[in-house]
């Protein structure tokens, strides 16, 4: 089963693609495998910060993470987070950042 620590690592191995790619600045995981909680069916939440907007790729960039990661990924942006209706879920998701 993957783990935060194998999360972190492929994350790390893929920064330059994705930075080159797609314009990712800077990365970080919440939710499950961020606090070490995560089982067989969780999906990998991650936070991510671009230079600019990508727009339509953005699609490609979750499919693209979702190849390495072998796993469904739910991407939230600085936008998506202050979108965030529940402010005490919002500010859940703020604390349990961890960045890559």
């Amino acid at each position: 089963m993957l783990t935060k620590k194998d999360v972190i690592h492929i994350l790390k191995e893929e920064q330059g693609v994705l930075r080159q790619r797609f314009g990712v600045k800077r990365m970080a995981i919440f939710g499950s495998f961020a606090t070490d909680t995560a089982t067989g069916e969780s999906d990998v939440d991650i936070f991510l910060e671009f230079e600019k907007p990508i727009g339509l790729r953005f699609m490609q960039l979750a499919d693209y993470l979702e190849s390495k990661l072998r796993k469904k990924a739910d991407i939230l942006t600085p936008g998506g987070l202050q979108g965030i209706r529940i402010k005490r879920i919002a500010e859940e998701i703020r604390r349990s950042l961890v960045y890559v």
